[in-house]
């Protein structure tokens, strides 16, 4: 910790060894993330429901509200 860092020069970049590992590591965590993310079962879009649905559900919810 007390000795100088080490740097990196390509052309006009300078970033220091430590600086490389952390970046590698957060993008290495956000790939794992994305990789190994929990399969959810299918959502469908508010647009989608309403299509998928056919009108049937809003009949439903009406008649639910008014009761």
């Amino acid at each position: 910790m007390n000795g100088t860092a080490q740097y990196f020069h390509i052309g006009f970049i300078l970033i220091s060894l430590a600086n490389v590992i952390v970046i590698l590591l957060l993008l290495l965590v956000f790939a794992l993330a994305v990789v190994l993310r929990r399969p959810e079962k299918q959502r469908l879009s508010t647009l989608e429901a309403v299509q998928h649905l056919g009108g049937a559900g809003d009949e439903k919810m009406a008649e639910e509200v008014i009761s």
